[in-house]
């Protein structure tokens, strides 16, 4: 939350919603030698005073710093919902259909967090054969996923009443697609 709506209020409604929340301060308007006194004051064992009309967490220091690192987490799916599926305007001034605009854009990113995970895990049965130019990552971004699984260059063939898709053998990405196809056949 921005310390411009961290009133008493707002963080009653907060803590009786059950969701856990950090308040962001804007030092560039605060002294900063009372900032220092007051660091000094902590690690001296002071207890500290929230501002008048402020609250206090209730958690421990250490959580809530560590609460504070993890928001860019949050604000990198935020930034691919927003930039890589591009729901960054909604469509219509109707409340219904951004609704609906966004319960879509929600299911497709999962869908396309799905076939990450599906890809991952063709990788590692074919680990041996991967390319030494794509890395091994924890998680990829939804647009990566999108670049390198979804936009492919592919030539569709209609032959004896079968639909097939050929995809170029040196294209690093054409054994994961085809791992996943058969794994989605499979299921």
């Amino acid at each position: 939350m921005d310390s411009g709506n961290d009133s008493a209020e707002n963080i009653a409604l907060r803590r009786q919603s059950g969701h856990r929340f950090i308040i962001k301060r804007n030092l560039r308007q605060e002294d900063p030698v009372k900032w220092l006194s007051h660091a000094i004051a902590q690690q001296e064992g002071e207890p500290e005073r929230p501002r008048v009309g402020k609250a206090v967490l209730g958690e421990a220091a250490q959580d809530i710093i560590d609460l504070y690192h993890d928001h860019g987490t949050s604000e990198q799916y935020h930034s691919e919902l927003k930039s890589d599926l591009n729901l960054e305007r909604f469509p219509s001034q109707s409340y219904a259909s951004n609704a609906l605009f966004l319960r879509l854009g929600a299911l497709a990113y999962n869908l396309l967090r799905c076939m990450d995970e599906l890809a991952r895990s063709v990788r590692e049965e074919q680990q041996e054969s991967w390319p030494k130019r794509i890395k091994a990552v924890a998680r990829r971004r939804v647009g990566s996923v999108i670049r390198d699984l979804i936009l492919v260059a592919c030539k569709r063939v209609s032959h004896a009443g079968r639909e097939i898709i050929k995809l170029a053998s040196a294209w690093p990405w054409s054994r994961v697609l085809i791992g996943i196809a058969a794994k989605l056949r499979a299921a």
